[in-house]
């Protein structure tokens, strides 16, 4: 029988910041991040793009095993279309722009951190360490938990920094904002990443791309079929559909210092889901006394993808030095 779902308790003190109405936006404009209801909001001119989700929640009348912070949701075009899906009915596991691994060996057993039906693991947020908001750009600072709950009590198995850094763009050009994603082992012991078809970084669609079935894909490679897509080493992807007859989309650029880059990609045939990854190509390990490094772009627009632009993105991304672990 599966263990019960358990939840590492978040501070009084913490919810209760963050349950404080958001403050005023900065008249001066630029990038803002404000403190919502359990969020910190990212603004650019005033104009949201999205949420960071700091406390735990369920939502679509889920089972408490899907209780889920530390994760990207709404994300907003400029035009201020929503793109991301959370607590879907089909795979309410999957919230917004989200990490977790699938297949892995801990202590000799099996923890799934992504199916959360398993209850066998989870990511838990752990707090915000710092915000920061400026006229060029804004970001946060966020602390997760990799937690095993196959045993009498939970372990954390591995801690989790995402760096998000949104850069300041003109109205109507696409929103560029930058995760930095670093695990290591919370104590000296290490996780196994078998090989598995899906786990890390991952971009849920908007509803409404599931119940029309139009994706409007595309890849750095051109290609434009999600059966072909599936399992593809590409530089980027695109994701876009129509939302009440505004089209909009999102992109996910992956950074070639990133393990095995170009990565492989997951590309559900007809769920609107993403997926960068490298666990496709075998298996590997964060040992303790080392750090995962994972850093992907993210491009949010209006229109359907244009793979000039992306790639012309992609290059600029590409460029940027990567400092140590």
């Amino acid at each position: 029988m599966a263990p019960a779902v358990r939840l590492t308790v978040v501070s009084l003190a913490l919810v209760t910041a963050l349950a404080r109405p958001a403050e005023a936006a900065d008249s001066r404009g630029g990038v803002e991040m404000v403190r919502g209801e359990g969020t910190i909001d990212a603004r650019i001119d005033g104009q949201p793009v999205f949420s960071y989700v700091v406390v735990p929640r369920v939502e679509g009348g889920h089972g408490a095993e899907f209780t889920r912070g530390g994760y990207l949701h709404p994300v907003r075009s400029p035009n201020g279309v929503l793109v991301t899906d959370a607590f879907s009915h089909d795979h309410p596991h999957q919230t917004g722009l989200f990490a977790a691994w699938t297949a892995t060996r801990f202590r000799g057993h099996e923890v799934d951190f992504w199916n959360l039906g398993k209850k066998l693991g989870r990511v838990e947020p752990a707090g915000v360490e710092r915000t920061w908001s400026g006229p060029a750009e804004g970001g946060l600072v966020a602390r997760h938990r990799y937690v095993d709950l196959t045993g009498a009590e939970p372990v954390t198995v591995l801690d989790e920094w995402w760096q998000v850094t949104v850069h300041r763009t003109e109205p109507g050009d696409p929103r560029i904002m930058d995760i930095e994603i670093r695990q290591a082992p919370a104590g000296d012991e290490t996780l196994e990443l078998l090989e598995y078809r899906y786990g890390g970084f991952t971009f849920r669609g908007h509803a409404r791309w599931l119940e029309t079935r139009r994706i409007d894909l595309l890849t750095s490679e051109g290609v434009r079929d999600r059966v072909q897509a599936n399992g593809t080493r590409v530089r980027w992807c695109a994701m876009a559909g129509a939302v009440d007859g505004a089209v909009a989309g999102l992109a996910i650029l992956g950074h070639p210092s990133n393990v095995r880059a170009p990565q492989p990609i997951r590309v559900h045939p007809s769920m609107p889901m993403l997926n960068f990854a490298p666990t496709q190509l075998g298996a590997f390990a964060i040992v303790a006394g080392s750090t995962h490094l994972a850093r992907y772009r993210i491009v949010v627009f209006d229109g359907p993808p244009d793979a000039a632009m992306l790639e012309a993105e992609w290059q600029r991304y590409a460029k940027l030095p990567v400092g140590k672990p």
